[in-house]
């Protein structure tokens, strides 16, 4: 079976990266066609499961200051708004925040495009119905003083209604209000190549190889559905860890385009991994994903099945840091850890700790060593020497500076002793959200091959491009990401598709 479509961009996958990317094209004058390998009940790709929060750069939300946050506000929201306050995220801080957590590695160019437009795309998709509320369940975890007015931590404090779920069925109520054609259980299998140039791609669509015509953006994301590929690529023990996403992402459209000649860029030993309680699913649940997270670690402290801690627990809040946080603890013995809090941080924690997870209490250390099967002396040797090197400060509010002195690791803030029993510990690993390691691309997205030169027809965006995040990740960075760069591969495909002379790729 062939189908043709002489202007037509091609989009293989269906996320939020895709979906903006087929808009994109689409108001740029193109025919377009979306493959989902997925059924049409669980189409959305890894955004689906994502809470919906961007990172955007902005004017603060205060009643003197530019209201760039509350122009995007439903109705709603704007009534939370007038508790609320949030300082300004400037652009410097959005690419401070991403060179900060990636070692100063990422891709300075489409860090600037990430940025520079990341406001445009809230405004953007808002156009296109998405409703934005204020993002006030990140606000209960992060370190920010809880006072009245609420402050919250500005680089992550919108999301979208209704979380990921909520992001797109708007995105695809927008699609389907435009005619745009999806194809549901379409399976990428091939590139389509002529004298070196993609002319499209092959498909299995409801089992049957389909041929399918077009300029072709790849949205199909990372490897982190695929066992055998984390294990390859990310090291020992990952072949073991959950999957908090789509099962469909698997890494076939990455190879494919390996195999085609396209570079390799980015950190393929590195990936967005968060803590997560240790019974949840092995892949693919939508609601114990997010029912499941365990960011409440700054709190007290992380041992592993030794009863050694691993890790600074306090380094930053957790929006900074729970990515390396989760890929720590995937790098444990058996790929798990326990969080141990005391009686009073445990009133600090979110009620998905106890709802969703199984807490194991003991009225003091020694106990709840025997009851983890962590040997005794080595749990009890861990809590002395934290407390003998906590500060005497104990605020509990406001324990940013509070830090450990001659400890190591360290903790650098929010260093409480665990004193008070009941103590309660909660096991948990490291759930794989995406990997960081992908194609290269230029500034509109087209891939490249060997020597920087474009691979004439073949644009990627979203996780499966390498080069922006390394080691570590700002929450609700990637949303934007795929956003941003969607728009920009959308219009660059649909100019080609065209045959429409070059010109500003501005969007």
């Amino acid at each position: 079976m062939n189908t043709q479509g002489p202007n037509r961009v091609v989009i293989v996958g269906a996320g939020n990266a895709a979906l903006s990317a087929a808009l994109s094209a689409h108001e740029n004058g193109a025919e377009v066609l979306i493959l989902e390998a997925a059924p049409i009940e669980l189409r959305g790709g890894n955004s689906r499961f994502s809470n919906g929060s961007f990172r955007f750069a902005h004017g603060g939300l205060y009643p003197d200051a530019p209201d760039d946050v509350g122009r995007l506000l439903t109705p709603e929201s704007l009534v939370d708004s007038e508790r609320v306050a949030i300082s300004p995220y400037s652009a410097d801080e959005f690419e401070h925040d991403v060179l900060s957590t990636s070692q100063y590695r990422s891709n300075r160019e489409e860090l600037g495009s990430l940025v520079d437009h990341s406001y445009d795309a809230m405004e953007w998709l808002k156009g296109y119905g998405v409703e934005w509320e204020l993002n006030l369940g990140f606000s209960n975890f992060s370190s920010a003083t809880v006072t009245d007015p609420l402050v919250m931590e500005p680089g992550a404090c919108v999301a979208s209604k209704g979380s990921g779920e909520g992001l797109m069925a708007a995105e695809f109520a927008a699609v389907e209000r435009l005619g745009i054609e999806v194809w549901y259980n379409a399976v990428f299998q091939d590139f389509l190549i002529d004298e070196g140039a993609v002319r499209g791609v092959t498909v299995l669509l409801d089992g049957i190889l389909t041929e399918v015509s077009g300029v072709v953006i790849l949205a199909c994301g990372g490897f982190e559905s695929n066992p055998e590929m984390r294990r390859k690529y990310l090291g020992e023990g990952w072949d073991l860890v959950a999957v908090r996403g789509t099962p469909f992402n698997t890494g076939a459209g990455l190879v494919k385009a390996l195999d085609a000649g396209a570079l390799a860029g980015g950190h393929w030993g590195g990936s967005h991994a968060v803590p997560t309680d240790a019974d949840i699913p092995l892949i693919g649940d939508l609601e114990k994903s997010r029912s499941s997270e365990r960011y409440a670690y700054h709190n007290g402290i992380l041992v592993n099945s030794a009863g050694h801690r691993f890790i600074d627990e306090g380094e930053d809040s957790f929006l900074m840091t729970y990515t390396k946080v989760g890929a720590a603890i995937c790098g444990q013995p058996g790929s798990f850890a326990y969080q141990i809090f005391d009686a009073e941080q445990r009133r600090n924690l979110h009620h998905h700790y106890d709802s969703h997870g199984t807490p194991i209490e003991a009225d003091d250390i020694g106990s709840l060593a025997r009851k983890l099967g962590i040997p005794e002396a080595a749990l009890e040797k861990t809590v002395s020497e934290f407390n003998a090197a906590c500060a005497n400060g104990t605020d509990r509010l406001n324990g940013a500076g509070q830090a450990t002195t001659g400890l190591y690791p360290a903790k650098s803030n929010w260093a409480w002793p665990l004193q008070a029993g009941p103590f309660v510990a909660y096991k948990v690993t490291g759930g794989i959200t995406f990997t960081y390691g992908g194609l290269v691309t230029d500034t509109r997205m087209n891939v490249l091959q060997l020597g920087g030169r474009p691979m004439p027809n073949l644009f990627a965006v979203g996780e499966i491009v390498g080069g922006l995040f390394y080691h570590d990740y700002p929450a609700a960075a990637g949303l934007t990401r795929g956003t941003v760069c969607g728009r920009i591969a959308g219009k660059a495909a649909a100019l080609i598709a065209q045959e429409v002379p070059e010109m500003s790729l501005t969007v």
